[in-house]
């Protein structure tokens, strides 16, 4: 009994978490009999555990799902690292929670509180059983049971295996091994490097009234420019950063670009308006070696209570990098707010695109705010060119911002995204970096670059 209650349970979560991928998935025989085999083991005590068990992987297959439909990207085991952001975000939000998944949900758990499911006691069957599961889920396994003959972009190989195979199997990223170095030493000159909120590039992908991005472009003319091909969308900004700021792919805190910089000398300072907590950004920094972080909480909230616009907030990066470049060499980092979504509903006061509905006004106001992002920039510059010690500028968008359930924004802009379409895939993940400099350096002809990449442009080694 408890093995079909453990094969319904896998069904359940992998119809919640990806009810269009249920033909896919069924095709895939090795992923439906391995998910099949770890629900059952999950629930083999019986009884009231197993109920619970059953509806909190419910619980993690609808959380899937919305992730899915807002970010473009699957849970994993290490989001519940973030579940205070997560929370704190959601709130700003105004969810669409009349969908199939959440349906499958509520009637799914009301069957199995229904269930009459005896009480087990445990044996030497829950140790072998236990052992088996992890084998199941080790690398060698889980590459074999990914779909054959189709080109499958991550979020489908997550979604393709199962979700309760797929989402255990991601705890093995929190015990990934340390990766090699970047390559190179980064120049012997100050940098100021900013991540601009959901800064994306949209000249090209959809049909703009009025171009809100004239300064930032004037810019990438007179620097190194390019597309950076971030891993996440609508989200997900601590990921990217920490990529720029490591030179890895999977971050950590063991080395990179910026310990190496402390060992030559340099005073590393970060700054961000926003809570210093949100992501433990006041702890990470710390282990990174920066030994200065201002936000929110211990600095900016003396400027005003309302988060800092991108405007007084670059006016204050400028100040405290010319301050510390007088003193020592420096790299500054810097996370701006004043993009960030939700946005109002309300007509703006400048149309990009036509329309009147709450997602067209939406969009016309992120661009207002792009917009002034963009001018504002010159304040940056200027300090910069002001400066007689030789600084480089670098600007990068974090992730593109959230165009609706399942990217709706799209086609009311007359643009059909293709998930499975490479093209779509990158035009949806891509944002604009620009590397300027106050020497007359030249860093190089336009690039596609991951995050990771980003920062190797700027050493002494040339990119190959």
């Amino acid at each position: 009994m408890l093995f079909i209650f453990g094969v319904c349970v896998a069904v359940w979560t992998m119809a919640i978490a990806a009810p269009h991928r249920l033909g896919l998935l069924f095709k895939n025989w090795k992923a439906l009999v391995i998910n099949s085999i770890l629900a059952w083991i999950l629930v083999q005590t019986g009884g009231g555990v197993a109920k619970g068990v059953a509806i909190a992987f419910g619980v993690f297959a609808l959380a899937h799902r919305y992730k899915v439909m807002y970010r473009e990207e699957p849970l994993r085991v290490e989001d519940a690292g973030i579940l205070k952001e997560a929370a704190d975000m959601g709130e700003k939000y105004a969810l669409e929670l009349k969908t199939a998944s959440t349906g499958l949900f509520v009637l799914g758990t009301l069957v199995i509180l229904a269930l009459p499911l005896p009480r087990y006691a445990l044996s030497v069957w829950t140790l072998v059983s236990g052992i088996v599961g992890v084998v199941l889920c080790l690398p060698l396994v889980y590459d074999r049971v990914g779909m054959q003959g189709y080109n499958l972009r991550d979020l489908e190989r997550f979604e393709s295996r199962g979700f309760l195979y797929s989402l255990i199997h991601s705890a093995g990223r929190l015990w990934m091994r340390s990766e090699p170095d970047p390559d190179g030493e980064l120049m012997d000159v100050n940098y100021l490097v900013i991540m601009l909120e959901s800064f994306k590039d949209f000249t090209g992908l959809v049909p703009l009234h009025r171009d809100p991005y004239v300064y930032f472009h004037q810019l990438a003319g007179e620097g190194s420019t390019g597309a950076l091909k971030t891993q996440v969308y609508g989200g997900g900004t601590f990921l990217t950063e920490t990529q720029v700021l490591t030179g890895k792919p999977h971050p950590d805190s063991t080395s990179g670009y910026l310990k190496r910089l402390k060992r030559r000398g340099y005073r590393l300072i970060a700054q961000h308006p926003y809570k210093g907590r949100f992501y433990h950004r006041d702890r990470v920094y710390r282990s990174f070696g920066f030994e200065s972080f201002k936000h929110y909480d211990n600095t900016y909230h003396d400027e005003r209570e309302a988060i800092l616009d991108d405007a007084t907030f670059f006016q204050c990066v400028v100040d405290d990098f010319k301050a510390s470049v007088a003193q020592e060499k420096t790299f500054s980092f810097s996370v701006t707010y004043q993009n960030h979504g939700p946005y109002p509903a309300g007509a703006a006061d400048v149309v990009y695109v036509p329309g009147h509905s709450e997602a067209i006004n939406g969009f016309n106001h992120y661009l207002e705010g792009i917009e002034r992002t963009s001018d504002s920039l010159h304040i940056v510059v200027e300090g910069l060119r002001s400066m007689n010690a030789p600084c480089v500028l670098v600007l990068f968008g974090d992730h593109s911002p959230s165009m609706g359930k399942d990217r709706s924004l799209y086609r009311e802009l007359g643009r059909t995204m293709d998930p499975t379409d490479p093209c779509d895939v990158t035009a949806l993940h891509t944002t604009p970096y620009v590397i300027w400099n106050n020497f007359g350096h030249d860093f190089g002809p336009e690039a596609e670059l991951s995050p990771w990449q980003l920062l190797s442009r700027l050493t002494q080694k040339p990119l190959s």
